[in-house]
């Protein structure tokens, strides 16, 4: 397309930021209402259209009726016609009897700038349709980003759940070898309190049962 094409139509092309950005939503409302498309949309064959924008509905007639005038001035006449002549395809003839006795417009003309404002739309929806397309890859784009960090947490949740898993582990095995320590420390607290025991009974025995010796006198 050229850039002249580009300059002459594109009202949809220039308008599409503004459009995407007025049915913006918060992350809470974009996930509700994906919800509740998938649920909707479960099934069915087809999608049902959106509302029409009036307000853009009379944008783009605005825009389009540049390139086909003629057919503008020729429904207002028979708009105008039509308050004298209810007949609708009477206050058509009369309006273009109008034109032809005005302006030499012709029948031929009419459908010319029909055909031109046809041409015209076809070209907006054309240039829409990229770019829309351009923000169905960028929002891939993020899909596909989104679904890394998805497996980026998944990876790290694994992660997480097998170190919990091993701390679990190291903490019955520190109770278990506390608990060993403690039973060790204990049996040999018991047995040295019996020695001791022992040898003291012993020592009393000694210091009882045999006299002092010469040398310690």
């Amino acid at each position: 397309m050229t850039q002249e094409s580009e300059k002459k139509w594109g009202f949809l092309s220039r308008l599409s930021d503004a459009l995407f950005e007025e049915v913006e939503a918060s992350p809470e409302e974009e996930t509700a209402t994906a919800l509740k498309t998938a649920t909707a949309t479960a099934g069915a064959a087809e999608v049902a259209p959106a509302p029409v924008d009036g307000k853009l509905r009379q944008e783009l007639q605005q825009q389009l009726a540049k390139e086909g005038p003629l057919l503008g001035q020729f429904l207002e006449l028979a708009a105008s016609l039509g308050e004298l002549i209810p007949q609708e395809s009477a206050s058509y003839q009369a309006a273009l009897r109008a034109l032809e006795q005005t302006g030499g417009a012709s029948k031929a003309d009419i459908l010319a700038s029909v055909d031109n404002q046809l041409a015209a739309l076809a070209s907006e929806r054309t240039i829409f349709a990229e770019s829309v397309e351009k923000k169905l890859a960028a929002q891939q784009a993020t899909t596909r980003k989104s679904e890394e960090i998805r497996a980026r947490i998944s990876e790290l949740q694994k992660s997480i759940q097998a170190l919990e898993q091993e701390e679990q582990q190291l903490f019955a095995k520190m109770a278990s070898e506390e608990k060993l320590i403690r039973t060790a420390q204990m049996r040999f607290d018991s047995a040295a309190r019996e020695v001791e025991r022992e040898l003291r009974s012993k020592l009393e025995k000694i210091r009882n049962y045999l006299p002092d010796s010469s040398k310690e006198k």
